[in-house]
């Protein structure tokens, strides 16, 4: 089974309670990624979000100049405490450096997808960061990579806390576990 990245972070993203993706303008490169499952795209700059309490967060920032910033701090505001990802609209993936993207601003996890081979386990890790830690974090795609189709893994990982089938969720959830070892 295959899909494209953006499909697949988009579906990870409805799978563990994202409803609402809010951007600052009325459309993003992603939107058929987001409409494809089920996601509602919210123009922050014409409606202000309300979101329901437990809601997780989810924003997509274009590579305009003070955009992520601009997310970030809504997404601060708009979900204290709880899970927000921020999908950044890259131009491109290549000879990017998340610590130029990410400057000044404070995410638990960051990265930038530059593969379809590691997309899906990049993204999980992602999101177990988000889920365990409650902070932003920042995933960066251009529409170059989103586009490309990979494969799927054979089950999908519990970020939920729910029953995990298969070793793929035991061997992401002793990575992420591992990952906070120091």
């Amino acid at each position: 089974m295959s899909s494209t990245v953006g499909d697949y972070l988009f579906w990870r993203l409805s799978g563990i309670g994202v409803r609402n993706v809010i951007g600052r303008g009325p459309s993003s490169l992603f939107l058929g990624s987001i409409q494809r499952n089920h996601l509602n795209h919210i123009d922050s700059t014409r409606t202000s979000p309300s979101p329901s309490g437990n809601e997780v967060g989810a924003f997509v920032a274009s590579s305009a100049a003070g955009d992520l910033s601009a997310c970030y701090e809504e997404g601060r505001r708009l979900f204290a405490w709880r899970p927000v990802i921020i999908v950044s609209e890259l131009e491109s993936a290549q000879f990017t450096s998340v610590g130029n993207v990410t400057a000044n601003l404070h995410f638990a996890a960051a990265i930038i997808i530059n593969s379809p081979v590691t997309a899906a386990s990049q993204i999980n890790r992602v999101l177990d960061v988000m889920l365990y830690e409650s902070k932003p974090v920042f995933i960066g795609l251009s529409l170059a990579v989103a586009g490309q189709i990979m494969s799927l893994p054979q089950t999908v990982p519990s970020t939920s806390g729910g029953n995990a089938s298969g070793q793929y969720a035991s061997c992401a959830d002793a990575a992420v576990a591992m990952s906070f070892i120091r």
